[in-house]
């Protein structure tokens, strides 16, 4: 008799115990056995094929229209749940992204990296994450068209304490009139609202970095859009609003006719070789009208000297050629400098216009 493990007394041993005991012990063993292999043998099943779905090479070329076909609709700014809606998976979404096709935008926006309204989309997908947003300042400046930095985030009008900062859209809680807003079309099924023009002006000029509120002047000032006089009028119509701070440094800066820090240093290094003659930020016009402002101007020669901001982009560059086709058409010479030889190049810079006013007066 086998003693128990936990006392002293003896099991009860039964006729034919060991041997069913044993049979019995040997089934239910295969039986484990078996169904364990099995589901072993159907989990690898499952992960090989997830692993071969995961490993199907992504394609060597993407379109850039391959947008999901919402994004039409929406000038083409989609989000990754409308892609995931369209039939793209969590994988080719992700690989689009790293491999720079879609271009990832604040608000949980997407748009393809050939979009011809990258400089709005920013404020598409505002209005599509969440309708009905009024958007303010250097977004609503990009709306109508001024060369604004890329947008990191947007700001929208606000009048809910505690809403903060998500998905990159900024609230603010300012005053803001009825007949400062204006309805400019229908995204995510609300109206998309903006601030006007004029208040745009101002909010972005009050809210850039200042370096990119003088490129922006610059702009305002050259399209006859938001002169030093705007700058005093939204300081009286809006006191203590935010921002009028940086506003009141513009105007000390703006004073002798700079409007970007490039202007300055072109405006400085002139004065330093001696260069006289010159007035800057002035009105020209032609038989037509007013063709812009010259950022420095020789009036004995009628020489027009440009100097672009960092701001400057395509649609920019397209403006001036027709500025300076009217220039010359008007029987005016115009040279244009990049900012970077105006701030790193004074020589150059003065070398140019030196040898450009000799010849002219040689002419003469």
């Amino acid at each position: 008799m086998t003693p128990w493990p936990c006392c002293s007394q003896t099991r009860p041993r039964r006729v034919g115990d060991a041997t069913t005991s044993r049979r019995g012990s040997s089934t239910r063993l295969t039986t484990y056995v078996v169904a364990a292999r099995l589901s072993t043998d159907l989990g690898v099943r499952a992960a090989r094929t997830a692993r071969d779905d995961d490993d199907r090479p992504m394609p060597t070329l993407l379109r850039p229209d391959d947008v999901p076909e919402i994004a039409r609709r929406q000038r083409g700014v989609f989000t990754r749940a409308q892609a995931h809606a369209a039939g793209y998976t969590t994988r080719q979404v992700s690989y689009r992204i790293a491999s720079g096709v879609w271009m990832p935008l604040p608000a949980r926006g997407l748009v393809s990296a050939a979009s011809r309204q990258m400089f709005i989309a920013p404020v598409i997908a505002t209005w599509v994450h969440r309708p009905g947003s009024i958007v303010m300042g250097p977004a609503a400046a990009a709306w109508h068209g001024a060369p604004v930095p890329p947008l990191e985030h947007v700001d929208i009008w606000t009048d809910q304490l505690g809403d903060g900062i998500r998905d990159r859209i900024k609230p603010h809680r300012v005053p803001l009139a009825s007949w400062e807003v204006e309805r400019v079309g229908t995204f995510g099924g609300a109206p998309a609202l903006v601030v006007h023009r004029d208040r745009a002006w101002r909010d972005a000029l009050a809210w850039l970095p200042f370096d990119d509120s003088l490129d922006l002047s610059a702009w305002l000032s050259a399209h006859e859009q938001f002169d030093r006089d705007g700058i005093e009028r939204a300081l009286h119509e809006h006191p203590g609003l935010v921002g009028n701070r940086q506003l009141r440094r513009l105007l000390d800066a703006t004073v002798n006719g700079a409007f970007s820090v490039a202007e300055r240093k072109g405006h400085d290094s002139l004065r330093a070789a001696g260069i006289t003659g010159w007035l800057a930020n002035i009105q020209v016009r032609d038989e037509i009208g007013i063709v812009g402002r010259a950022d420095i101007f020789f009036d004995d020669v009628q020489l027009d000297v440009e100097i672009d901001g960092r701001a400057a982009h395509e649609r920019r560059a397209d403006e001036d050629r027709a500025r300076d086709n009217r220039m010359h058409a008007s029987g005016r010479t115009v040279l244009r400098f990049p900012a970077r030889v105006a701030l790193y190049e004074p020589d150059r810079f003065v070398s140019t216009v030196r040898t450009t006013l000799a010849t002219l007066r040689a002419r003469r």
